[in-house]
């Protein structure tokens, strides 16, 4: 939900903020095949050759970029698509919305394949590593997340 609100609110967060992609991705991406193929994928979606794409004709790249969940993509999710990369929004992508639109989706797809990361047996434990993860000074402030009976 936060990459998507990041997303929302900054077009080009995945390029601005490189933390948010994985390392495969971050290196498919920088490759200078990568633009080619999207647009080369785009141009064969636009076949009224308007020189954009309408939620219609976004499904089928949606689709095979989220091949294990295509059955979870609803026209509600196409629309939500298109509205969040449509920036100039005429409700249709163009070839450098579609870009980050697709690297958008890999982001996504791969994230939520990926296994979840191993919780610790103790729920304190979870709570202290995200109170230190939002405020680096956490321990010197919140005595309380130290058990004190070591």
């Amino acid at each position: 939900a936060r990459l998507v609100e990041e997303i929302r609110a900054d077009k080009r967060a995945l390029d601005r903020r490189p933390e948010l992609i994985p390392d495969d991705l971050r290196v498919a991406f920088a490759s200078p095949t990568f633009t080619v193929e999207c647009l080369d994928d785009f141009d064969r979606l636009d076949r009224d050759r308007s020189r954009t794409l309408t939620p219609e004709e976004v499904v089928p790249v949606l689709h095979r970029l989220c091949a294990g969940a295509s059955e979870g993509i609803s026209w509600d999710l196409v629309r939500r698509f298109v509205d969040i990369f449509d920036q100039n929004r005429d409700g249709r992508i163009s070839r450098s919305e579609f870009v980050n639109l697709v690297k958008f989706v890999r982001v996504v797809s791969y994230l939520q394949s990926a296994p979840p990361p191993p919780q610790p047996a103790d729920p304190r434990v979870a709570q202290l590593v995200e109170t230190i993860r939002r405020d680096k000074n956490a321990l010197s402030s919140r005595s309380d997340l130290v058990d004190k009976e070591t």
